[in-house]
């Protein structure tokens, strides 16, 4: 008998929980281990329940990543159990044969897979609520959250589960379907920053900014980076002192909601439109076979083509763009034909109408192609407005920091790296000068560029010079050895002295406080005078007389720097900072150490070590060279 509603049967509702119980158990012990079992385990793991205990404990356990894959997992196995009837012949003539509306079909369907995952979402909320209430915890409003969240992503990738179901008419097809829902946009994105990498001078992957477009629509990818529940620590004059928890990503997660209830919509309509006798179809409509075969051709193409382009760069020499189109063009005429045979479930697949269609295809590909390197092009020119620049980097063995009206310097220096473009694009060399490039923009972005320069290349010796001579001046060389508050170092705990010995045998002698300290005074010293620095940067030996090999020695001095919060030169580019975490005692973050090379012409070292009783003479210092005793 036809049910009085027009969307629900209950008959189909208890055959899907009678036939289906299995898959809501498994999901439910999931989450009772994962969330209550957890905290439950950290909790009696602690000695004490003090606050920042039981909130890290509940921080833990509600993290969403895990969440995220099973509710994922969830959906796929649901969509596969429920509609498991449109996948054979057989099976969808028998079912949409009885008396039952496929509006009834579709939304009974629907509610028996939301309650498969709401109603063990539930109880496991239930359960973590009577564990803390039982351990006195009171964090009620996250676990809210929690239960929110996770029941409107499991809504958002259910939707798109039964969005998958319609389009396809055989089984395991479907998660590759949901897969590729959820992260084509980002494939496409990853396709265009590795061609934009491979024509493009001095980008890369990270040097290009993925759109939040693309971002958004690779929806599990962007819910995982974007909604989050943990636990922070609070500070107060450098130390913790207490711990809060955290929730971020209720818009994300509405929205998607939204978008569910329009994807459902769509899903249902195509329901509707869906012929019977396209179970056991790879695709179940045909507007969707040109499409297959383009997207299918063009990430193979683009694909293998980058891959094929980056391995002949290793093993034989840098390729051209017009090399490297003909690479994409044959690899996506062969992901066309390839997919043309899962949708035909066969090989033969050249025929005169498809042939004509490949060929408009490979226009359109070709087309693509000279559009990214275009924009490859475009963006290895491009340089910040000075106007719009807070600070750069430039850096050949450690970043140098312009700040101010120094940052027209940087500008300049990667106005000479690029008129070297054309020189480096297809030269092949196993000896490269490596240039980092980075700007810091005052609206919160940041430009970063990698640049590979062949020494060959005449010009490069001018450039090396000029980047050295930026790497070698007094404050950017301390703070690269000490940090950015290096000027103010006052308190020493000691050292140690390098001499070698025999047989090639090391031995240190220690340094007390007052030695550490006259030493740290005299390399300043010399790195004033300029002698220090060649000692102490990856190139050193560069610009030696005929080549030759530096004689060097070494110390290393301890000391304490003022604050925690002191930055080297890699913090301060990247914008990192020395964190406290729990109750870490602060001056184990303000403790600090360099280990300086040095060599003969390092005058005022030599001197303090000589008058600090380190030596009796200059000629007690045994310097070495590639490891050699001079």
């Amino acid at each position: 008998m036809k049910s009085k509603t027009s969307f629900f049967n209950p008959a189909v509702f208890k055959k899907n929980m009678s036939l289906f119980w299995p898959i809501w158990v498994c999901y439910l012990l999931f989450g009772l281990i994962k969330v209550p079992g957890l905290l439950w385990f950290r909790l009696q793991q602690a000695k004490k329940l003090t606050e920042t205990v039981c909130f890290t404990a509940v921080g833990t356990s509600l993290r969403l990543e895990a969440d995220i894959i099973a509710i994922a997992i969830m959906s796929v196995v649901c969509g596969m159990a429920l509609f498991g009837y449109l996948f054979t012949q057989k099976s969808a003539y028998t079912i949409h044969a009885l008396p039952v509306t496929r509006k009834e079909l579709y939304f009974t369907n629907i509610i028996s897979g939301l309650g498969f995952m709401f109603v063990p979402q539930f109880l496991v909320f239930l359960v973590t609520v009577l564990l803390c209430i039982g351990k006195g915890i009171s964090c009620f409003e996250f676990l809210g959250m929690w239960l929110l969240s996770v029941m409107g992503i499991a809504f958002f990738m259910f939707s798109v589960v039964c969005f998958c179901v319609m389009l396809t008419g055989q089984l395991f097809a479907l998660p590759v379907y949901f897969a590729a829902m959820n992260f084509a946009a980002y494939g496409i994105s990853l396709v265009i920053r590795l061609v934009a990498g491979v024509l493009g001078f001095g980008l890369s992957i990270g040097d290009i900014r993925n759109p939040k477009a693309l971002q958004i629509l690779a929806p599990m990818n962007y819910i995982f980076d974007n909604v989050r529940i943990g636990s922070t620590a609070s500070y107060s004059n450098k130390m913790a002192v207490s711990m809060k928890l955290t929730y971020c990503g209720g818009r994300v997660v509405l929205c998607y909601v939204l978008v569910a209830a329009a994807v459902f919509t769509l899903a249902y309509y195509c329901y509707r439109k869906r012929r019977i006798e396209s179970a056991g179809d790879f695709l179940t409509f045909n507007w969707m076979k040109p499409v297959f075969r383009w997207a299918i051709g063009i990430g193979i193409g683009y694909t293998a083509g980058v891959l094929a382009a980056r391995f002949l760069n290793i093993v034989l020499h840098p390729i051209k763009p017009p090399t490297m189109l003909i690479s994409v063009l044959l690899f996506g005429c062969l992901g066309f034909f390839i997919a043309q045979m899962f949708i035909e479930k066969g090989f033969r697949v050249f025929r005169k109408k498809l042939v004509k269609e490949c060929l408009i295809f490979l226009v359109f590909t070709a087309c693509s192609f000279g559009a990214m390197s275009a924009s490859a092009r475009h963006l290895e020119q491009y340089i910040p407005g000075e106007e719009n620049v807070s600070r750069a980097y430039i850096g050949m063995n450690y970043p140098v920091e312009y700040k101010g009206e120094k940052i027209s310097d940087a500008i300049a220096i990667h106005r000479e790296i690029l008129a070297l473009a054309d020189q480096c694009r297809n030269r092949d060399s196993y000896q490269n000068m490596y240039v980092s490039v980075d700007y810091h923009l005052k609206n919160g972005r940041e430009v970063t560029r990698s640049y590979s320069i062949p020494q060959e290349v005449t010009e490069s010796e001018s450039l090396s010079r000029h980047i050295r001579q930026q790497e070698e001046s007094y404050d950017s060389f301390m703070s690269y050895l000490v940090g950015y508050d290096f000027q103010t170092i006052s308190v020493f705990s000691g050292g140690t002295f390098e001499t070698d010995h025999s047989d090639w045998h090391y031995r240190t002698v220690d340094l007390d406080e007052q030695t550490a300290k006259c030493l740290y005074q005299a390399l300043q010293e010399d790195v004033k005078a300029g002698v220090v620095q060649k000692y102490n940067l990856s190139d050193s030996n560069a610009d030696t007389d005929g080549g030759s090999s530096l004689e060097m020695a070494g110390f290393s001095i301890d000391f304490m720097h003022q604050s925690a919060d002191w930055q080297d030169v890699y913090q301060r580019m990247n914008g990192e900072h020395n964190r406290l975490d729990g109750d870490v005692d602060a001056n184990m973050y303000k403790s600090g150490s360099l280990y300086v090379s040095f060599g003969p012409d390092c005058e005022h070292i030599i001197e303090t070590l000589v008058d600090c009783g380190v030596v009796k003479s200059p000629s007690d210092i045994h310097y070495s060279v590639m490891g050699e005793t001079q």
